[in-house]
């Protein structure tokens, strides 16, 4: 029988949150329950970093020849994306079209990529002596990340194509960097204030930074951003880390834990729903989040004979389907799909 039990922080945090929703946004409706799949690996074992809205997965994998990006999808299985300079390389993020980037090792070099599979692996038009990394992509092909030229400052960017990165301020700071961004071309991630601290930031149509604040007024990341310009991640929280959920309506809002210090959240989708990590005292699990629920154990929600514990949910698409990853009963580390049963 499935126990959905939030922890009493978890919910005590979500109950103004939930009444504000409900007359600001669609409520996420919580899946029942999830199927789990594990998706293998190219060798060694493997770690996903996102879900695309056709269910494709995207991370790395260890290989004979090394650490190499993937990309994974129900019919097509894993495949090895290479890299582009026959060293490491992994996937951060991909798009419905099936397009992926990530970063590359070139030479001892950071680069950021852009995968096709017409073009195979390509460089993002990154400085040449500039370290760089893409780090997602909307459903209209424009990527963000970030690059640092040597003995200069960390700069975000957003790249539409073409042989020029279109590059974002900070918040008064010296660094910045992108991390995701949504269909409208709003990226979050983390900027530097003048104190210097790291806040989340989330970008608006003239690319601006907005500063999200902190839990606890010190430090912040910006994990991922939604189709309505909600953004999640984690910042300092009390001495802790504490997963966050922001909106213009709301401001930053902790998602409490699981009874344990310290959660992450790294992954939201149209609805609203969260997911992320949450210590529960002994060990970290993976969460999922709604305004009406608050904070709920994955473990507690899986069907299936075979015995799984998932360790973190990294990322969640618009059908409910989570990519994370966990341990087998032999205590295996495995990349999986769980797929919502409502």
């Amino acid at each position: 029988m499935l126990r959905l039990v939030p922890s009493s922080q978890a919910l005590k945090s979500s109950v103004s949150l939930c009444l504000a929703l409900t007359s600001s946004s669609v409520l996420a409706e919580l899946p029942q329950a999830y199927t789990v799949t594990d998706i293998g690996s190219l060798g060694g074992y493997s770690v996903p970093h996102s879900i695309d809205e056709s269910g494709r997965i995207t991370g790395y994998s260890y290989t004979a020849a090394g650490v190499r990006a993937f990309s994974w999808t129900q019919t097509g299985g894993m495949v090895n994306l290479g890299s582009l300079g026959n060293d490491k390389s992994i996937a951060y993020d991909s798009n419905e079209t099936g397009e992926v980037v990530g970063t590359s090792i070139v030479n001892g070099q950071y680069r950021g990529f852009i995968w096709r599979a017409d073009t195979g692996m390509t460089a993002v038009p990154c400085p040449p002596a500039a370290t760089c990394s893409a780090r997602g992509i909307n459903s209209e092909g424009v990527v963000t990340g970030y690059t640092q030229i040597p003995g200069g400052p960390y700069r975000p960017f957003r790249w539409s194509g073409g042989d020029s990165l279109d590059y974002l301020p900070t918040l008064g700071g010296a660094h910045a960097y992108g991390a995701g961004i949504n269909a409208d071309g709003s990226v979050t991630g983390v900027a530097y204030t003048a104190d210097p601290l790291p806040h989340a930031f989330v970008s608006d149509e003239a690319g601006q930074l907005r500063d999200l604040g902190s839990l606890d007024g010190s430090t912040s990341y910006g994990k991922a951003i939604n189709s309505l310009g909600h953004a999640v991640g984690y910042g300092a929280d009390r001495g802790n880390k504490g997963a966050f959920f922001w909106s213009p309506e709301l401001g930053m809002v902790a998602l409490g834990t699981l009874g344990g210090p310290n959660s992450y959240a790294k992954g939201i989708n149209s609805e609203d729903l969260v997911v992320g990590q949450s210590q529960t005292g002994a060990r970290a699990t993976g969460f999922v989040w709604t305004a009406a629920t608050g904070m709920l154990d994955l473990n507690q929600m899986l069907l299936g004979e075979e015995v799984w514990f998932i360790t973190a949910a990294l990322d969640v698409n618009d059908s409910g389907q989570i990519t994370g990853f966990g341990k087998d009963s032999r205590g295996r580390i495995r990349t999986l799909l769980l797929n919502p049963v409502y």
